[in-house]
């Protein structure tokens, strides 16, 4: 295990940071500690539940930003030519 890890490693080294790679083995640390702990069901429900609703947030995003921009082009649209016939 630990001469296909190690070719593993240098493999990676060449391309990837050493602390990319640290970054990344202390979060696989971190989810080990948290699926063994029985202590934390709670806390792992809510990271569960995070990641699904991550998809619908994103998309409500998209969604509010698509619908205040074409309210904003329209009512520029509108304004602009009232403002420009007030000033004349």
């Amino acid at each position: 295990m630990e001469i296909i890890l190690s070719d593993v490693v240098d493999g990676m080294l060449e391309s990837v940071g050493v602390l990319r790679i640290l970054r990344v083995m202390r979060i696989v640390r971190l989810s080990r500690l948290l699926r063994k702990t029985r202590n934390l069901r709670e806390l792992q429900k809510l990271v569960r539940m995070m990641a699904t609703c991550l998809k619908a947030l994103m998309w409500s995003f998209v969604f509010c930003f698509m619908v205040m921009t074409v309210w904003a082009m329209l009512i520029v649209e509108w304004v602009y030519p009232r403002v420009q016939s007030l000033h004349d």
